[in-house]
């Protein structure tokens, strides 16, 4: 929901799935803000939904159960030093590389945990096999299930078997995600 009276002039409603991450591309495009090193984002800006010009997500939405969190960023601090800049003055970069030397270093091909990704109106789960440890990367017992949202939003009539080609695009597009989150896990998107 956006409330925005000087831009949003009337109610109308958008059948297309969003997130938090999308609200910092949307905030840098509004703003008009550039950052430097900037890291990947896995959010979209939402600037064409609030001006009435997209319907449709430009790319998925990602989920992923990992069983350990990742790095703080300190944003409290990077904001309290850039209320005493001028307006102009550029955002302050994310804490240096020094920072993330000590990251554990995760392995791309092990991907733990319960995942889905939401493409538009299709959703689909990544669901570890029972008893698969952290550490498994059996993908045999990892069962995919994919469904349609728009038409069945409870989730109750599995497509896989029936979309076998719209399965695999999105198996391929999940798992692209995912090494990306692995990579920034292990720091990869402070170095220089």
């Amino acid at each position: 929901m956006i409330e925005w009276p000087a831009k949003i002039r009337s109610v109308r409603a958008v059948e297309m799935p969003c997130g938090t991450v999308d609200i910092y591309p949307t905030v840098l495009e509004l703003a008009g803000a550039k950052v430097e090193h900037q890291p990947p984002l896995d959010g979209v800006s939402l600037a064409g939904v609030i001006n009435g010009k997209q319907q449709q997500r430009t790319k998925p939405l990602g989920f992923w159960v990992y069983p350990t969190g990742g790095k703080p960023m300190r944003s409290s601090a990077m904001l309290t030093a850039q209320m005493n800049e001028p307006a102009d003055a550029p955002l302050p970069a994310a804490e240096g590389p020094e920072q993330f030397e000590s990251f554990e270093q995760r392995p791309l091909d092990v991907l733990p945990g319960h995942a889905a990704l939401v493409d538009n109106e299709y959703k689909l789960h990544r669901i570890p096999g029972k008893g698969m440890g952290p550490a498994q990367t059996d993908e045999s017992k990892v069962q995919y299930k994919l469904y349609n949202l728009a038409k069945d939003p409870q989730e109750r009539n599995d497509l896989a078997e029936a979309q076998p080609e719209r399965l695999q695009a999105m198996k391929e597009a999940l798992a692209q995600w995912q090494e990306s989150v692995v990579r920034s896990l292990n720091g990869e998107d402070y170095k220089k």
